[in-house]
């Protein structure tokens, strides 16, 4: 029988709960607590047992079989966890009794509102004499259980339930009715025998305060690198009805779903401040997305709250800007889609005010581009046997009208490489064209056994005594530009890139011109993905360049 009641780590791995037992079978003792077996000379109790045979399940809903023995919850949960639960429930136990003599699990769950918190406290009267510390690592062990809660979900009080819990365990107050009045669950609520009425009478109820990671059991586990490039295509419309939100709080998780399950901010966080105590996700209203991380541990260590904290954007793409998360992916957007719109276009459709603002963002993304050329040419070179590779050098910068002195400038010259029957090509800006420059540049970035061909420029006469062993042709442009003798022998493929590249480089203006290699690699980029996803595959360079 497959077993279906599972956690989801922070790796973001389905993993067998080995605390979902089912406490009757032989196998019981093999089960792990904090890490060291738990057999029969070791300090599990009754109340163990208890904690996890009962609360796992009513608590989270799962509804699994033993890890064991195969045995669901039907079998076992109501022979072994009814007296207890009778006599922990303050309704005056006939509701609850009533109920749990003649109802499954998934029956229960919504109606016996009161079991989460009551039971619990039971348990811990039951255990009080063990201290308070012991406790609070027992409800500690539970909240690592269940780290996220659904809002529309009734027995998911627990998390908030379990924290007034504590607090009146510091004051040595124990009230279980009172804590379901509190949240709702009092004795109104015994006339209401189905779900939908529960639902009807009590409304929405908020989500617990705190958890420990931004996307919960049901929404899956973190998606591994490449995963947004699978996607389908989508415009901007589809963007946000498949996968964003909007500006309410709803909106804003569903924004934060997302880029966590493609990894681009994290799914969880550890305390930089006290040796990796894991932190909750907490709402913070002066964040920009209304949420941070917070550690509890450093929280109470040191008495304050703002030492604390951290960014759910920290270590991510997304860190140290005022930009909201939305008008990042949006301006991520428009950039990917929309190459040549005006600087006022982009200013106007994204409602930004700022023209630096967005100068300084596509930067930001032309800097991904180049990371992302770098490690291409760290992985492959272009070419190999039996392809072909075009080369060729164009001057991209003038004195205007031969007015004036020329510039001194770093580079004039552009060296092109194309492989054939792809979309790679390279590009170098270089200061001089002669063969101490251009040749070095061959060696590292087209294969042994490649055919090359070029125009006549003198500074390729070497490429045929290199020690790579290329197969050299070139072209006379002055006599005729496809050879007729060998009609693959041509450079139309780079010169025709050439007219393509310069265009899309029309703005490049002045002061602009040093930005000349970032524009190149932005072009590279584009040109090696065909134009097709270029949102998801920048996307996919903000979590390789920013692993969170």
């Amino acid at each position: 029988m497959e077993w279906q009641g599972f956690i989801i780590d922070k790796f973001g791995y389905r993993r067998a709960h080995p605390w979902h037992c089912c406490g009757i079978c032989p196998d019981n003792n093999n089960i792990y607590d904090k890490g060291r077996c738990v057999n029969e000379s070791s300090y599990e109790t009754e109340t163990d047992r208890y904690i996890r045979n009962t609360t796992y399940v009513f608590m989270t809903g799962i509804e699994g079989c033993c890890y064991f023995c195969g045995k669901t919850p039907s079998d076992y949960m109501l022979s072994c966890a009814s007296s207890i639960a009778i006599d922990a429930c303050p309704l005056e136990q006939q509701y609850c009794k009533r109920n749990l003599e003649k109802a499954t699990v998934s029956e229960i769950e919504p109606s016996m509102r009161c079991f989460a918190c009551t039971a619990f406290v039971s348990v811990i009267k039951e255990v009080k004499n063990e201290g308070i510390g012991w406790i609070k690592d027992q409800l500690r062990s539970y909240c690592r259980l269940v780290p996220f809660f659904s809002a529309d979900c009734y027995h998911l009080l627990a998390d908030t339930v379990l924290a007034t819990i504590l607090e009146k365990l510091s004051l040595n107050e124990l009230k279980p009715t009172a804590i379901c009045k509190q949240y709702g669950l009092c004795s109104e609520d015994q006339g209401n025998s189905t779900a939908k009425l529960l639902r009807a009478s009590l409304g929405p109820l908020e989500a617990p305060r705190s958890r420990l990671t931004i996307l919960s059991p049901n929404d899956g586990p973190v998606m591994p690198p490449g995963s947004l490039e699978d996607l389908a295509e989508f415009n901007y419309e589809r963007l946000l009805t498949d996968h964003l939100g909007d500006e309410s709080p709803e909106g804003v998780e569903r924004t934060l779903k997302f880029l966590a399950r493609y990894g681009l901010i994290a799914n969880t966080a550890l305390c930089r401040d006290c040796q990796g105590h894991q932190a909750s996700l907490v709402k913070y209203a002066q964040a920009p997305e209304g949420l941070t991380w917070r550690c509890n541990n450093c929280r109470k260590a040191m008495e304050t709250e703002t030492s604390s904290r951290m960014s759910i954007r920290i270590g991510s793409f997304f860190d140290n800007s005022h930009l909201t998360i939305k008008q990042i992916l949006r301006l991520a957007y428009w950039w990917a889609q929309h190459p040549t719109s005006k600087l006022e276009t982009v200013m106007r459709e994204n409602e930004i005010s700022s023209r630096m603002t967005i100068i300084d963002f596509y930067n930001f993304l032309r800097d991904l581009c180049q990371a992302w050329v770098i490690r291409l040419q760290e992985q492959e070179r272009l070419g190999g046997m039996g392809r072909v590779v075009e080369i060729d050098e164009s001057k991209f910068f003038r004195a205007k009208y031969n007015r004036g002195r020329m510039l001194q400038r770093q580079y004039d010259w552009v060296f092109g490489m194309l492989e054939r029957g792809s979309n790679k090509v390279r590009f170098f800006p270089v200061a001089a064209r002669d063969a101490a420059t251009l040749l070095p540049l061959i060696a590292d970035n087209i294969e042994p056994g490649t055919l090359i061909v070029s125009d006549g420029w003198a500074a390729y006469g070497g490429i045929q005594n290199m020690q790579q062993r290329y197969d050299h042709r070139w072209v006379n442009h002055r006599v005729f530009f496809v050879d007729p003798q060998d009609r693959q022998v041509h450079t139309q493929g780079i010169e025709a890139t050439w007219g393509a590249l310069k265009t899309s480089l029309r703005h490049l203006r002045g002061s602009n011109e040093e930005m000349l290699p970032t524009y190149l690699f932005q072009y590279m980029f584009r040109r090696y993905h065909g134009n097709a996803k270029i949102f998801q595959h920048i996307l996919e360079e903000m979590r390789l360049n920013y692993p969170v």
